[in-house]
């Protein structure tokens, strides 16, 4: 090595073929390897995106509207349920004042059927009466105690006409009961 090479060389560097010289700049060339790595890198690139996209909004997305949709079909459901239950509630109401109607009809019936009956019978009486006290056989007073005056409403009837009227009212609430199980 010459005394010029030896200043040139830094100082404690090697020498000999250890020290190198620094490599010139590689310049960039579009190639078609080169251009097929970056439409690679960009795909996966891509590719990664789109995934994660999937998994981190989309999906989360669609898990809420299906969520969602539930939670109404749900609450539908249940708003459904509750005006079925109170329509059966109405219905059933409505049904058992229209038994409870039909049951006191019964039992105005059977009451203006059996004071009928009283009355009938205090009017015959007092036909007798006044056929008695018509005919001079008797006087006044003995007419009036032989055929005393009979009550208009709730009074004994004999036991053929009562069982008419229970017999009458027994069916009547027969029929309502029958009419309310059918519904009408």
């Amino acid at each position: 090595m010459s005394e010029d090479e030896a200043n040139l060389q830094p100082q404690g560097a090697a020498t000999g073929p250890a020290w190198r010289e620094p490599r010139p700049a590689r310049s960039f060339a579009w190639t078609p390897a080169t251009i097929l790595a970056i439409a690679a890198s960009v795909a996966l690139l891509c590719a990664g995106v789109g995934v994660g996209y999937y998994f981190i909004a989309y999906l989360p997305m669609t898990f809420q509207k299906e969520q969602a949709r539930l939670d109404a079909a749900e609450k539908q459901k249940a708003i459904e349920a509750s005006e079925q239950s109170a329509q059966a509630v109405q219905s059933d109401l409505v049904r058992k004042k229209a038994y409870q109607d039909c049951l006191d009809t019964a039992s105005a019936t059977y009451a203006a059927n059996w004071n009928k009956s009283c009355q009938a019978n205090a009017d015959e009486r007092q036909n007798q009466r006044d056929t008695c006290i018509a005919s001079g056989n008797s006087t006044k007073e003995q007419c009036v105690a032989d055929f005393p005056d009979l009550p208009r409403f709730d009074c004994r009837l004999a036991t053929p006409v009562a069982d008419q009227w229970n017999q009458a009212l027994e069916a009547d609430k027969a029929r309502c009961l029958a009419q309310s199980k059918a519904g009408l």
